[in-house]
């Protein structure tokens, strides 16, 4: 299985092939407090490992760790075996009782900030995920209900096959339009071709006051 992706500012895509969604499966759909902290920490942890690699290069950087966690979380939802093993322990999430429950208290909280005191009256954090799967490909049914309900991914069918090009012209006005025109060309061309099968979006959309 080959893994690629393209980071870009607080947009990330994966393309790969699916799994059995089998270290997601049997999480119940329910939050909490102690849920939203888990997944915090293991998002900052993740936070640190990727900051130190990217800090040996010389320059300035800007990244969105919870955008990396919140779209390898969905490929951590569909692997399994050694694989599920290997990005658990990357995200920090191995150690949670219900990693993908943990993720979607995350989310929830953060979508909950909008007029919060701490964030100012006008703060805004909006957050969106999408599953882009080529049409003579078929996602396992359990996969897709559960990035839909964890994650709040619908999957999307798009003609890799026969014209990449529009497909990427797709993804790139769905992140234009969940990050305000702040983000029109997650994808270059050639970023996606004719042998992709399945690629997963999230994107950030974040506007606060200063606090001080």
């Amino acid at each position: 299985m080959r893994i690629g992706w393209v980071l870009l500012v607080l947009c990330l895509a994966a393309v790969l092939i699916p799994g059995v969604p089998a270290s997601g499966a049997g999480e119940a759909p329910a939050s909490g407090g102690a849920e939203t902290a888990g997944a915090a920490e293991a998002v900052n942890a993740f936070a640190v490992d990727v900051y130190l690699r990217l800090a040996q290069k010389e320059g300035e950087f800007f990244f969105s760790p919870y955008s990396i966690s919140s779209a390898l979380a969905m490929v951590y939802a569909g692997a399994d075996g050694e694989t599920a093993r290997e990005m658990g322990k990357t995200l920090h999430l191995a150690g949670l009782p219900r990693p993908h429950l943990a993720m979607k208290a995350l989310t929830d909280r953060f979508g909950a900030i909008r007029g919060d005191a701490d964030y100012g009256k006008n703060g805004v954090f909006d957050a969106a995920n999408r599953v882009w799967v080529d049409r003579e490909e078929e996602l396992l049914p359990d996969y897709t209900a559960f990035v839909g309900l964890g994650y709040g991914a619908a999957a999307e069918p798009l003609d890799f096959k026969r014209d990449a090009n529009g497909a990427r012209k797709a993804i790139n006005e769905w992140t234009a339009r969940e990050t305000r025109g702040k983000i029109r060309d997650l994808l270059r061309e050639g970023d996606v071709d004719r042998t992709t099968r399945l690629v997963l979006t999230n994107a950030v959309y974040f506007s606060s006051e200063w606090v001080k």
